[in-house]
């Protein structure tokens, strides 16, 4: 393996740098990430980093000294840095280009010195929209484009310094749709084109101070979906095109509140769950249209509800879901939006307790999920959406305890995740959805039970079919690890913090060819690494076994053999080990040897040949070997004359 990739903490050497949100370490812009950073001297404010040490450094202290900006909502406008941080005119808008002199607040929209304390973020048209509050208006939509005269409030809904609170920001093609209160209206739906013109209520669906209190907003078939009361039908479902007009009760369900949930699109078929008086909640479904809203099926039947368990997921064109229809329990169900169509694909574990599925995975249009079926624990289970298709995997842990799988990542055409068995503990395992490949992909804490390697969060490199993550071996501490699946190919990247002490990385995020996370190396403290993903090495070395060896044996005990095994990585030489040594004393018979080849970022290749001992030419015990010819002739013609005598005779 070339280890040049792999690179120290990217920071000046002296540096203490406390990476403290790993949310923000993902707001790359142009090939930069930038991040919030501790350190002692300047306390937590905006940072950047190319990957490499040179090019990792402070933007700004932005508030002095040891004060802390806290730097927070890092977000690429227009190939600049937008992000929010509280200075000398308290917590406001500022803006990088990525050098200190380009750092700069965009304005303070809060004078002399008090929080604007801008909202959450959302772009459109190179205008980045956020609920702030300048001291006089209260909380109200404000735009900016990253210049001072570019950032202006949008519209002052609810003037007066009680403000409109807009919240729940969501794009639809060239509009931003919100929630606000106006102070007449209640909180009810607003857009905006980002003009004051353009910002208007989108309709008083419950006319007075109440409000609809609009939520669930989701896109469908070009239209936002929605969820509010009107006063008069109840909690329902709504839809909306931006234009008064526009914007209708979908459907009302039943009297009082049908309250949808859920909200999850599947091909042309908006899925939820909703309460009927007649029915409980229950799995429904709309195309948009009232005749097309209907229940897709009283799972439950009567009033008592199906409990639609927490999780609904998309594969291909079927919804799955969990649900209990009163005679099974928790079970895994799945539907195509016919009442035909819904059906429980199988009952795994019989009787009213239910397998309670869930951790839901899809790979290669296969659905992966954990559930129990009263004889094996929560395992892994499959599912291709008929009964005979849905099976338990692999009875990873026997007995009811299961083996608490956790952390199922999808990488190329196989699911990693960890496990726990009695005898490995919490490790590494795989699974191609076959019980022959589900396996242990390695013990990385051999022989230590239930202490296990503590497995930490799998991150994905999906064009290298990669994961790394944290786990401990038992001789270092929580260390970065990378695997493509196999045991050789599982390995230990950095010993970050030497001996049994941890590094703990964490934070992972992807800059270009980077890996770049967070990570404690006890010298230095929490600092920001780097490691290049191109020189992530999980080829094992070049490993030949030498042709079958066979040597002569002078006495019964044996005899030495020489050989050797050739191992190359990167063109560099690999010395391999020997499960037994060269020169040593092989007993007479035939012995299979090991060879064993390591290379620097530890994986392994492996390779077997035989070692024949021909033994020495048996002993006889007459003696005769040990006659001289003559004697030998002599005895020879003895042995002839009584034969020749009795024939004679």
């Amino acid at each position: 393996m070339r280890t040049d990739g792999w690179r120290a903490p990217a920071r000046p050497a002296s540096l203490h740098l406390d990476v403290i949100d790993a949310v923000d370490l993902g707001g790359g812009v142009r090939g930069t990430v930038y991040f919030a950073a501790t350190t002692s001297a300047t306390g937590t404010e905006p940072w950047k980093s190319d990957g490499t040490a040179a090019g990792t450094s402070l933007l700004l202290d932005i508030s002095p000294e040891t004060t802390s900006s806290a730097p927070t909502s890092l977000r690429d406008l227009n190939g600049r840095l937008l992000f929010v941080a509280e200075g000398t005119t308290g917590r406001e808008p500022w803006k990088s280009d990525g050098t200190a002199t380009g750092t700069a607040l965009i304005e303070d929209l809060r004078l002399p010195s008090s929080d604007s304390t801008p909202g959450p973020i959302v772009t459109l048209n190179g205008n980045a929209f956020f609920s702030a509050d300048d001291g006089n208006t209260g909380v109200e939509l404000w735009k900016t484009d990253g210049t001072t005269a570019g950032t202006v409030l949008v519209k002052d809904l609810r003037p007066g310094p009680d403000g409109s609170a807009p919240s729940r920001l969501t794009l639809l093609e060239s509009t931003v749709f919100f929630t606000a209160d106006d102070g007449s209206t209640g909180v009810e739906l607003w857009k905006t084109d980002g003009t004051s013109a353009g910002t208007v209520l989108v309709k008083d669906l419950r006319p007075g101070p109440d409000g609809s209190a609009p939520t669930e907003l989701v896109l469908f078939k070009g239209a936002m979906f929605f969820v509010a009361n009107d006063g008069s039908t109840g909690v329902e479902l709504w839809k909306t095109d931006g234009t008064a007009a526009g914007t209708v009760l979908v459907k009302d369900i039943g009297p009082g509140n049908s309250s949808p949930t859920r909200l999850t699109v599947v091909g042309d078929t908006l899925f939820f769950s909703a309460i009927q008086s007649t029915t409980g909640r229950e799995l429904w479904k709309t195309d948009g249209t009232t005749e097309g809203t209907v229940l897709v099926k009283d799972i439950q039947t009567g009033a008592s509800s199906s409990f639609l368990g927490s999780s609904f997921i998309a594969v291909g064109n079927t919804l799955f879901f969990s649900a209990r229809d009163g005679i099974s329990g928790f079970e895994l169900w799945k539907s195509d939006g016919t009442a035909e169509g819904t059906v429980l694909i199988k009952d795994i574990w019989p009787g009213s307790k239910g397998s309670n599925s869930w951790n839901y995975t899809v790979l290669d249009g296969v659905l992966y999920f954990v559930a129990t079926d009263g004889v094996a624990g929560s395992e892994l289970w499959r599912s291709d959406g008929t009964s005979a298709g849905t099976t338990l995997v692999k009875d990873i842990a026997p007995g009811l305890t299961g083996s608490t799988i956790s952390r199922m990542t999808v990488v190329g055409h196989q699911l990693l995740f960890s496990a726990v068995t009695a005898t490995e503990g919490r490790e590494l395992w795989k699974s191609d959805g076959t019980a022959e490949g589900t396996v242990l992909v390695k013990d990385i804490r051999p022989g230590r039970g239930a202490t296990s390697s503590l497995l930490q969060s799998l991150f994905p490199l999906p064009q290298d079919n990669v994961v790394v993550f944290a786990a401990t071996d038992g001789n270092s501490g929580m260390e970065l690890w990378q695997s493509d699946g196999t045991s050789a190919g599982t390995v230990r990247i950095q010993d970050i913090a030497p001996g049994a002490a941890s590094s703990s990385p964490s934070g992972f995020a992807l800059l270009g060819d980077s890996l770049l996370f967070r990570a404690n190396d006890g010298t230095t403290g929490q600092e920001l690494w780097v490691v290049r993903i191109s020189s992530l090495d999980t080829t094992p070395p070049r490993l030949t076994c030498p042709d079958p060896v066979t040597v002569m044996a002078t006495d019964d005990s044996g005899a030495p053999a020489t050989f050797t095994a050739t191992a190359t990585d990167d063109g560099t030489s690999v010395t391999p080990t020997y499960s037994q040594a060269p020169g040593s004393t092989f007993p007479v018979g035939t012995t299979s040897v090991t060879a064993t080849a390591t290379d620097a970022a530890g994986n392994t290749a492996t390779c077997t040949f035989t070692v024949t001992v021909e033994g020495p030419a048996p002993n006889t015990g007459c003696g005769c070997t040990s006659l001289s010819g003559g004697t030998l002739a002599l005895w020879s013609l003895l042995l002839l004359a009584g034969p020749l005598r009795r024939r004679r005779a």
